[in-house]
């Protein structure tokens, strides 16, 4: 079946739509990039991590922030695991566990979880962000990466847009990896 329009002016229109979804799609990612801030983890925003939850489907795909503090806790003489909330205002909307390995001159993001609440709305991707702006400035570091459990296609999604290459499984992940020089 084929729709015909006889209606001038349908394409333009079309065209004014999409300019406008792309407007207000750009605006909205100024919007969360001047909204979020990664702060390491301390004691005005422990507790607000520690209460961060998870749909009961995401579950199995993230380690708990207890636990991901806890091995922050353990490696923390090495200096190469900083674990960070990820703050929208005054609220703590996620947690990021990067680590800095300066032998192999990278950034791993070894955990990223955000509230079940704040889900869908940007702020893993603009946490995400954040982190490829701070390797970048680092001049040690050469390349960052991710890994993700296989079926997380929201995650998938994130990283595919940002540019990561599929640096193929590991176990139950996949490692995505971005050239930051």
């Amino acid at each position: 079946m084929t729709l015909v329009t006889s209606h001038r002016g349908t394409g333009e229109t079309l065209s004014k739509l999409r300019w406008y979804h792309e407007l207000s799609s750009f605006l909205a990612e100024v919007f969360l990039c001047v909204m979020i801030k990664l702060k390491m983890v301390d004691e005005t925003t422990f507790d607000q991590v520690i209460e961060l939850s998870l749909a009961e489907q995401d579950k199995r795909r993230v380690a708990s922030n207890v636990y991901s503090l806890a091995q922050a806790w353990l490696l923390r003489e090495k200096n190469q695991v900083f674990p960070h909330a990820i703050i929208s205002g005054d609220t703590v909307v996620g947690f990021l566990l990067l680590t800095k390995d300066r032998d192999k001159k990278e950034y791993y993001v070894w955990r990223l979880m955000i509230d079940q609440a704040y889900q869908s709305l940007g702020y893993g991707k603009e946490a995400i962000r954040q982190v490829i702006q701070m390797a970048r400035a680092d001049e040690a570091c050469q390349s960052l990466r991710v890994a993700y459990v296989m079926g997380n296609h929201r995650m998938r999604g994130i990283l595919d847009s940002l540019e990561f290459k599929s640096s193929g499984p590991s176990g139950n992940e996949i490692v995505m990896t971005l050239d930051v020089t």
